[in-house]
């Protein structure tokens, strides 16, 4: 997920596509953002259909904002910080994996890393008390 997200992220940075919605909201995704303004008045609302644009240059844009005034308002936000936000968890996930693997892979109790060297894999860990990963089925 963190993956397809930077993927639409550096995608939008030349790219824009927009839709408005039946209630008139017109969604916006362009420059690592995304826009969400009412449509009445300057675009027809509920069209359901769905517009691509291709950009002329490659920009990202990284505030937050929010504007008001006589015609409306305008709420941006960005995409950078969903990303940070998912690539943390992914991260931890993807280390914690890894690590089970290389303990894996050097005959370690996956619980309390007991050097399982010679031990037959349907035991239990002597140290802990941990069962096999992989049961024998009876």
């Amino acid at each position: 997920m963190t993956a397809l997200l930077a993927a639409v992220w550096v995608w939008s940075g030349s790219r824009m596509v927009e839709w408005s919605t039946s209630n008139g909201l017109w969604i916006g995704l362009l420059n690592g953002r995304v826009e969400f303004t009412p449509v009445e008045g300057f675009i027809p609302p509920g069209t359901g259909r769905v517009r691509w644009y291709k950009g002329n240059d490659f920009s990202l844009r990284w505030a937050c904002s929010w504007h008001r005034d006589k015609y409306g308002w305008l709420l941006i936000l960005p995409l950078w910080p969903s990303i940070a936000i998912l690539a943390v968890p992914t991260g931890v996930a993807w280390r914690k994996d890894a690590a089970a693997r290389r303990r894996e892979r050097a005959a370690q109790c996956r619980k309390c890393r007991y050097d399982r060297t010679g031990i037959p894999v349907v035991v239990v860990c002597p140290e802990c008390g941990t069962p096999p990963r992989y049961p024998i089925a009876k």
